[in-house]
């Protein structure tokens, strides 16, 4: 059965120091920011990451990007 996804939204994470572990491995949580346009690039996403950074008091570690499709059988 042939099937196609569509796009639904969009969400961008940042990973923001929370911590040590005893062996000393830095601790994240994550902080999610939902209901981006879904046609925002990866480079519109940088944008946007880098200047939440800007802002934080935190250290922050990663930024990630996460799609929810929808998907369709066609």
């Amino acid at each position: 059965m042939p099937a196609e996804k569509s796009l639904v939204s969009k969400s961008l994470i940042l990973e923001i120091e929370n911590g040590t572990k005893s062996s000393g491995e830095i601790l994240y949580r994550k902080k999610t920011f939902s209901g981006l346009n879904p046609n925002a690039t990866p480079e519109d996403l940088l944008v946007v990451a880098k200047a939440i950074k800007a802002v934080l008091a935190d250290n922050t570690g990663r930024f990630l990007e996460s799609d929810l499709s929808e998907l369709i059988e066609v």
